[in-house]
Parts: structure tokens; C-alpha cells; sequence
């Protein structure tokens, strides 16, 4: 248990459970309904370790965000008890979560095609006091077109009020970031940066069949750096279904036009194109009027986030969060 945290005892059914579970799950003795899961060990895979075993014991399927939004059991318990009188689940996901505590600016992250912000967890532990790491979900399973990149400037402005703005995406999330800067700028709000971890603009619209595209989701899913063992057929379903709206939305896609942003492209050890040699690995230099700038990192593009490399890229997005403070941003309150 963590210096400071009182032991606070289960007091009812379902918190009494939530502890063995815990237990189990991080393998540790005494926990407290107060204890915070990532400081006695937990991570992104257990998380869904977790989920897996409340759906088993308790029969609540939780979204995958809870365990980040409400990280005690004290609070999950609320949540549970909450689910247990709703006569609908899974219409309360949220668009965006804020995955640490402290930062002079915002960061908001778009996923990559898992379409949770799951994978930015332990980037955003580790950006703590450089920047406020938000993790916007893939939304285009209930909205589309318009409607998408509006839903995601409404998200955005509801934490923000005002820019500047600083946007994320790895892989896929750079691409849809593109297109929510474009938007944001369109309607007259001022995106300072846009950082592409190893995203290859979109040139051109892939023509595939729907079962192409179904194939390609369970090849990912397989790939997963969480097993799909560790899903409960409700929670791979969830996971399939926003996959799938994802790469649906890819083959539509052809990232057009120029934004006013700074555009910072991060080029993973594998990625390689034949436009290298003139600075424009990823092919966004003509996409932005202002400034181009292109970074190593280490790992390949499965990689970059996690352990064993997210260390040496999180410098870079130290380098380049503060860089943007000192020139451009004003902090937050």
C-alpha cells in the first residue's frame, strides 16, 4: 500500500468482491477501497484483467475506461451498483478521458486503431507535470461524416474553451487528428501543434470488401498486445465493433488540404518510404503552412508505446511539449 493511504475496509457485497478480484488480479495481499489500482501495480493489461474478472464474478460489464476514471474500489463500486439499475448497457461511454493528474497545457490524443485511448495510459503517466494527456475514444460506430469531427471539437472545447491546441494521434489517430485540426481550425479555434507518432498521411481511398475489412479487425484483434483470451465475448465484441467502424472510416479517408498548426512527425526504426531522403518520411511536409519538423524513435510502430521503449520516445514528446510551451502557449491556470 502506498505511503499516505489510510486502510479504509470493504463495507458492503460487491466491495467485499471487487477486493478478491483486486487481490487476484495484481497479486497482492491487503487492499483498501481507497487504494488507487495503478499505484499498487496495476497496468493497461491488467485493466482488462480486471474487467474480465467483474464480468465473471459480479456479471457487470464495465467500458474499459472506468478502471482510469475511477481507479479505487470505493468509486467502481458506485459504478457497479450504478450499472446493476440501468436498463441498457455501454451507453455511457465516454469521448474523452483524462489520463493524468498535472500540466501546464493540454494534450489530446486520438487512438490508434483499436480506437480506445487505452494505449496512451503509461505515455500519459509519464508526460505527468509536462502536459495534461487526454485520450479521445473512436466515435464514428454512432457518429459519422460532419457529425464526427464536430462531436470531437465539442469534446475538445468543453475541457479547452480556448486555444491554442496541442493534438496527438498515433498510427490512424494522426490522420483523424488532421481532420479534427482542420475542423477546428475552419470553425476559427487555433491549433498550435500536431503530433504524428509514425501516422503516414492518407493519399488516396482503399477499395476493399466488407469481409476484407472484418478479416483485417480479427488479425488485429489476435495482435492484440492485451490477448483477446483476456476479453469476455461482450467486451471483444465492443472492441470489434469500434475496429471496424475504424477501418471503415480509413478506406474513405484522403487527408486533404493544409492545416496553420506546426506539424511534428515521430518516424518509428521501421518505417521506411521512398520520400526519406527528402524529409518528408510520413508525407505531411506540404500539409502544413507553418513549421514541418521529423523526430526518431525507437521501436517499430507496434512498439513505440510500450515497455522498454516508451522511455527513450517520451523524451521526445517532452522536447517537443516544451518547446511548444516556450513559444507558443499559454499555460493552463
Amino acid at each position: 500500500m502506498p505511503a499516505g493511504t489510510e486502510y479504509v475496509a470493504p463495507r458492503t457485497a460487491v466491495e467485499a468482491q471487487l477486493v478478491e478480484i483486486w487481490q487476484e488480479v495484481l497479486g497482492v495481499g491487503k487492499v483498501g477501497i481507497r487504494d488507487n489500482f495503478f499505484e499498487i501495480g496495476g497496468h493497461s493489461l491488467k485493466v482488462l484483467q480486471l474487467l474480465t474478472q467483474v464480468h465473471s464474478v459480479i456479471g457487470v460489464n464495465l467500458p474499459l475506461h472506468t478502471a482510469f476514471n475511477m481507479p479505487t474500489i470505493e468509486e467502481m463500486g458506485r459504478e457497479i451498483s450504478k450499472h446493476r439499475f440501468e436498463e441498457e448497457y455501454g451507453n455511457d461511454e465516454s469521448e474523452i478521458i483524462r489520463l493524468n493528474e498535472h500540466g501546464p497545457v493540454n494534450m489530446f490524443c486520438f487512438p490508434p486503431v483499436s480506437g480506445y485511448s487505452i494505449v496512451y495510459h503509461e505515455m500519459a503517466k509519464q508526460l505527468e507535470n509536462h502536459c495534461v494527456v487526454y485520450g479521445l475514444e473512436f466515435i464514428g460506430d454512432r457518429f459519422h461524416g460532419e457529425e464526427l469531427l464536430t462531436q470531437y471539437v465539442e469534446s475538445i472545447i468543453n475541457i479547452q474553451p480556448k486555444g491554442p491546441y496541442i493534438l496527438l494521434g498515433y498510427s490512424l489517430g494522426g490522420n483523424l487528428a488532421f481532420e479534427v485540426a482542420k475542423a477546428m481550425e475552419q470553425r476559427g479555434y487555433s491549433v498550435s501543434d500536431i503530433v504524428m507518432l509514425d501516422s503516414y498521411r492518407r493519399t488516396d481511398k482503399i477499395e476493399r470488401l466488407l469481409k476484407e475489412i472484418d478479416s483485417e479487425v480479427e488479425d488485429a484483434l489476435n495482435e492484440f498486445s492485451y490477448q483477446q483470451s483476456l476479453f469476455t465475448p461482450s467486451i471483444r465484441e465492443k472492441v470489434k465493433n469500434k475496429m471496424y467502424a475504424y477501418l471503415t472510416y480509413k478506406n474513405e479517408l484522403i487527408n486533404m488540404g493544409t492545416v496553420q498548426a506546426n506539424i511534428h512527425a515521430l518516424i518509428a526504426d521501421a518505417s521506411v518510404a521512398g520520400t526519406a531522403a527528402l524529409g518528408d518520411t510520413l508525407l505531411w511536409k506540404s500539409s502544413s503552412s507553418a513549421n514541418y519538423a521529423e523526430y526518431d524513435i525507437v521501436g517499430n510502430h507496434d512498439e513505440l508505446l510500450g515497455t522498454g521503449f516508451i522511455e527513450e520516445n517520451v523524451k521526445v514528446l517532452r522536447l517537443i511539449v516544451n518547446g511548444i510551451i516556450s513559444k507558443t502557449l499559454t499555460p493552463n491556470p
